[in-house]
């Protein structure tokens, strides 16, 4: 399996006092040799949450993403797994996040960790 990501520049500093839908963060391209087939499970360290570094108080924005256009419960400890067909292999997907822009966001960075888990069916 090999994976390549290349990341949107407009994903290194989300404006989060804009609404954004479906804004496009990624492109990852898979190639995998599995006869079977390949699944991805999809997990967030914070559960779909961005969390303030410097806040005072725990300072949270939540999110949502979606991997090639299906929406992912990152909510879940487990994360979202997604079976692919080897006929999937070697297609560019998206990555895109979702957020309702606040005005009364506290000026700090945020952030959170997605993490992208490939095995072979």
């Amino acid at each position: 399996m090999r994976v390549r990501v290349n990341h949107e520049a407009v994903a290194e500093a989300l404006d989060l006092k804009t609404s954004q839908i479906d804004l496009k963060i990624a492109t990852i391209k898979e190639d995998s040799a599995s006869r079977g087939g390949y699944k991805v499970t999809i997990t967030s360290l914070n559960k779909g949450v961005m969390v303030a570094e410097n806040a005072p108080e725990a300072a949270t924005h939540a999110y949502e993403i979606k991997y090639n256009g299906r929406s992912i419960n990152l909510e879940n400890h487990s994360g979202t797994t997604i079976h692919l067909v080897n006929n999937a292999s070697g297609k560019d997907k998206e990555l895109s996040i979702s957020y309702r822009g606040s005005d009364k966001i506290s000026r700090d960075s945020y952030s959170d960790t997605v993490k992208l888990t490939y095995t072979a069916n």
